[in-house]
């Protein structure tokens, strides 16, 4: 039913191309394996053509076999080098959609009289996840400096408590509300 559901937003293309992680969500399926045994399966039985894509970016194309032997007219081919054309500028636009050097940061840090460590934690942090917030691409970078540098005196002073957090041996550990592990029980309350 999920495959029959992208195909229907699709609009009923010859091939269409779908996401694993939509379609898992679409499907109720939290296994990668039990997804691609699926498809496979589909496959094998002749229901869909399964290519599955050795692409991070683009995702396996599928073929929905028609079983009806009436003629469509209203079949248009069109729509799949449009799909595909698409897709391919889609795919060009995500890769070329945030470039950012290091040296840029590490100006734009200057600029604001931040340090060079701050920069370089905010290009690692954020290089790190691909220049995404969660599932959406960042599109100014610069505001989102901004909003790290602005936040970064509430964890500079956290930073400043962090050496000082250390205690002695015999002090009383967190969540124990401040008693001792040693008692002497012949002392009277």
């Amino acid at each position: 039913m999920a495959v029959f559901q992208a195909w229907n937003t699709a609009r009923f293309a010859e091939s269409f191309y779908v996401d694993r992680t939509e379609l898992m969500n679409l499907s109720k399926i939290g296994s990668v394996n039990t997804y691609i045994r699926c498809l496979k399966n589909l496959h094998d039985w002749n229901f869909i053509n399964y290519q599955p894509s050795r692409s991070m970016s683009i995702g396996s194309r599928i073929s929905i076999i028609i079983f009806d032997n009436t003629v469509d007219n209203a079949t248009d081919n069109t729509n799949d080098n449009r799909d595909e054309t698409e897709l391919r500028r889609i795919i060009k636009q995500n890769e070329n959609s945030i470039k950012i050097e290091h040296e840029e940061v590490e100006n734009y840090f200057k600029e604001n009289e931040v340090g060079l460590t701050e920069a370089r934690r905010f290009f690692n942090y954020y290089e790190a996840r691909g220049w995404k917030t969660g599932k959406t691409s960042i599109i100014n970078w610069k505001a989102l400096a901004q909003k790290w540098i602005s936040n970064g005196p509430k964890f500079k002073s956290y930073e400043k408590l962090k050496p000082n957090t250390r205690k002695p041996a015999g002090a009383p550990k967190p969540g124990n509300l401040s008693a001792t592990s040693s008692k002497n029980y012949n002392e009277p309350l």
